[in-house]
């Protein structure tokens, strides 16, 4: 990711529900080290949350179902 310098977070904290139904799935960061500060575990999350939704709306777009507004709800 561009901000995150390498590290990645998955960020299923209660499973993945859209759009691949999976609640075992579960949250992690990826290729953290010692030299990353607080404020690129933000960015991690951040950039983790937004290719999540960006997943979600990639294959709404394959299937050709419109896209009217996004609306986000639970979590933190």
């Amino acid at each position: 990711p561009a901000g995150a310098e390498g590290m990645v977070f998955l960020p299923y904290l209660t499973g993945e529900r859209t759009p691949h139904a999976n609640p075992l799935a579960r949250a992690t960061f990826f290729g953290a080290t010692s030299r990353h500060t607080r404020a690129y575990f933000i960015r991690a999350v951040l950039e983790g949350v937004t290719f999540a939704l960006k997943d979600t709306v990639e294959i709404m777009q394959e299937l050709n179902l419109p896209i009217k507004e996004v609306r986000i709800s639970g979590g933190g």
